[in-house]
């Protein structure tokens, strides 16, 4: 059956003109044909130019966005809303009037309010600016390289400049290196894109898109199979040509996403022109007349001569769709502003109609009923900033140890007492405003990040509990080397684990890129972490021995071996203030012992009342202001 298959699949017929068989295109003579099992290599170029589009978007095209301004507008977050949620992902993500009305029922929220989640909801599902400028930038810059490279492989040769020399002795025209690599990077940067569909920036044009990169695929490989590669290193070299300038903001993309506006209508004018001549000139008047017209005065029409003209026939339909989304580009830079992509999905306002929002301008009374309905919803964004501190700052009452020990069950604090470039702080959770829920009842959601704040006062942000792992009953003694966890006390932020895991490119600390730190849902392997003896010396004697309470130890995580460790280097601006980012890592000075950085004290209530118990912070040339170190309200 397969065998069947097989010939039936390669049968001559199909390839190949009459009186031409695949014997005649063996290699001899010093002649090189191109064959069916060179089109495996297209899957490793493909990959590897995926791994090549990371490191260039990571490394170049980022730090070209900020240089040029190119940052994501900033998005409202849609309100938590279980019904909403649901009909978005299960239903409709635009629903009609009826059942807008329906979801009023079922919220008793406003129409206006159900709309405008909607719109944030979208808007929330969309990528940002940076995105589409790194994607833009790599493609520009891909289209560019492969244009030179055609250029390279065609400037000398004499299809180039006579038509009728691309049929010259076909089928028997040897193959050039040129040519080879040429077509082999084509084909795996088309064979990418249709790999990265599914996270690139989805457009209006994403069938057409689809169906372009298939059609170029079946095109190229059809015409290596068959050796129709003169004509098709030509149709490459056309359409590249214009693709630079196609990612430069489909017309000037790039620049317009760098704000530089004028630019980007003088290379949308340049775009357009240089568009139309090819597509629509140079392509269905000289390469499509080459291969309708041509080949019969040298051969009887054959299978793979009407399959070739009629996948470039497709070609060309698309064509003639992105001129006429080229054509309302133009009217808009004639009549107004060229504002982007016209294939690009853009962002929704979150106004509600421009009648209602000239009204705002104009009168502000619906601006300010909004503001009245949202303020006594508590949703203004101060309202919401209140409530997350006054939930998570509220007052904890830290463990009173009298034998000096740390216990299971303990609440205590993780406080680093400083060193040259950075203050007494305290880890603490870094939440904010959008990890806050209210329904049922106030909660962080997970993940949350962590900080070291500066704010030595015990409450619900910076208190945690002590837990066991290992099947230790509640209130045993710790000792070193003892696995244990470190939960959230109770209340808006309970049942968050202190959580690690070892770096990869997309899970690291935001500032220095170091192992991330954070907390989680649930207790694990990745929330085990352990105290060893700050002193590498003395550490061996006190394995095994009870911990005692408000002393400097290393706190290490189980799995990674990293010490939780502060960072002074990299300051973070959050709710609070500015505070220190968190990471796990292991700082050595010269004689192999740990930092600072990696020095913790779990600090205890003073039993004497006054407050918590901390050593005297060092000296440090930071010049920190005096911190309390004990805080009689707490």
């Amino acid at each position: 059956m397969l065998q069947t298959v097989s010939e039936w699949l390669w049968w001559e017929c199909l390839w190949l003109p009459a009186n031409v068989s695949w014997s005649n295109l063996e290699d001899s003579d010093g002649r090189v044909y191109a064959k069916a099992s060179h089109l495996y290599t297209a899957l490793p170029c493909a990959l590897g130019l995926l791994l090549v589009r990371y490191l260039f978007e990571r490394f170049l095209a980022t730090p070209l966005a900020n240089v040029w301004g190119v940052r994501n507008s900033v998005r409202l977050t849609a309100e938590p809303s279980p019904i909403l949620e649901n009909y978005f992902c299960s239903q409709a993500r635009a629903p009609s009037q009826a059942d807008v009305r329906y979801l009023c029922k079922k919220t008793s929220w406003p129409e206006k309010r159900v709309q405008v989640w909607f719109k944030r909801r979208r808007n929330q599902e969309r990528p940002g600016l940076r995105k589409r400028f790194c994607e833009a930038s790599w493609r520009c810059v891909f289209y560019f390289f492969a244009f030179a490279c055609g250029v390279l492989a065609l400037y000398d040769k004499p299809w180039l400049y006579n038509m009728k020399e691309v049929w010259a002795g076909f089928p028997k025209q040897s193959m050039l290196p040129s040519q080879y690599w040429y077509y082999l990077l084509e084909m795996g940067f088309y064979l990418s894109l249709l790999l990265s569909l599914t996270f690139d920036v989805k457009r209006k044009d994403f069938k057409e898109q689809v169906i372009h990169h298939i059609a170029t695929l079946t095109l190229l490989s059809f015409s290596w199979i068959s050796n129709y590669i003169r004509i098709g290193t030509l149709v490459m070299a056309v359409h590249d040509s214009a693709d630079i300038l196609l990612e430069v903001i489909a017309g000037a993309k790039v620049f317009n996403y760098a704000k530089w506006h004028q630019t980007a209508k003088v290379m949308f004018v340049v775009f357009t022109v240089l568009f139309m001549v090819t597509r629509l000139v140079i392509f269905p008047f000289w390469l499509i007349h080459c291969t309708w017209v041509y080949p019969v005065e040298k051969f009887a029409p054959f299978f793979g001569y009407y399959f070739f003209n009629v996948m470039l026939l497709v070609l060309q339909m698309l064509h003639l769709y992105w001129a006429v989304l080229i054509s309302r580009m133009v009217c808009k830079v004639i009549f107004s502003k060229l504002e982007g992509d016209d294939r690009s999905d853009e962002e929704e306002n979150d106004s509600d109609s421009p009648e209602e929002a000239r009204s705002v301008c104009v009168g502000g009374r619906d601006a300010m009923k909004e503001y009245l309905e949202k303020k006594e919803r508590g949703e203004l964004t101060a309202q919401k900033v209140d409530f997350l501190k006054q939930n998570i700052l509220t007052p904890v009452n830290l463990t009173l140890t009298n034998d000096g020990m740390l216990h299971f069950g303990d609440v205590v604090m993780l406080v680093n007492m400083g060193g040259k470039k950075r203050a007494c702080s305290a880890l603490s959770i870094n939440a904010d405003i959008n990890s806050l829920t209210r329904i049922p009842a106030p909660s962080i959601q997970a993940p949350c990040g962590v900080s070291a704040g500066k704010g030595i006062q015990a409450c619900k942000r910076t208190a945690f509990v002590v837990t066991s792992v290992d099947g230790s009953p509640e209130g045993s003694t710790l000792h070193f080397e003892q696995s244990f966890a470190l939960k959230t006390t109770s209340g808006v932020a309970g049942g968050l684990y202190l959580t690690s895991d070892l770096r990869s490119f997309q899970k690291c600390a935001k500032m220095s890129r170091l192992q991330e730190v954070n907390l989680d849902n649930g207790s694990s392997f990745l929330s085990w972490w352990k105290i060893i003896h700050f002193d590498p010396q003395e550490r061996l004697e006190y394995e095994g021995q009870p911990v005692p309470a408000n002393v400097s130890v290393l706190i290490i995580h189980c799995k990674t071996n990293q010490a939780l460790a502060v960072l002074g280097d990299h300051i973070l601006w959050t709710t609070y203030g500015k505070e220190y980012e968190m990471t796990a890592h292991t700082f050595l000075d010269s004689h192999k012992a740990e930092q600072d950085n990696n020095h913790w004290i779990l600090s205890t209530c003073d039993p004497a009342g006054n407050g918590i118990v901390l050593p005297n912070p060092p000296q440090s040339a930071f010049n920190n202001k005096e911190l309390t170190q004990a805080n009689p309200d707490i």
